[in-house]
């Protein structure tokens, strides 16, 4: 079991890495939501890492976590999601309820 619980964070971190960024350039901002499920959704969404919605995490904490990464998640950059982007992110993530059924 432990053997297999190193496997799928191995998988994820690798996957994350490689995940390409949908839609995203410099001059166009995204919401939130589309910043969730073009970088978040892979992994926060399917089990692989801990459901975020409905626990409210400070917006400090999720920045903190995008940018420098712990555990098997690895880091943000701003390549991949603005620093406006990502503010915009962790207020929403913050005060975003869990979705029905969950």
């Amino acid at each position: 079991m432990k053997r297999r619980i190193l496997y799928l964070g191995l998988a994820a971190t690798l996957g994350i890495a490689t995940l390409p960024v949908a839609g995203y350039s410099a001059g166009a901002a995204r919401t939130p939501q589309q910043v969730w499920d073009a970088t978040c959704h892979a992994c926060h969404d399917t089990g692989v890492a801990p459901v975020l919605f409905g626990k409210h995490p400070a917006p400090d904490q999720v920045k903190s976590m995008v940018r420098n990464g712990g555990m098997q998640m690895p880091p943000i950059s701003t390549d991949q999601v603005s620093d406006d982007e990502l503010n915009a992110l962790a207020t929403w993530l913050s005060q975003h309820d869990a979705p029905k059924g969950q």
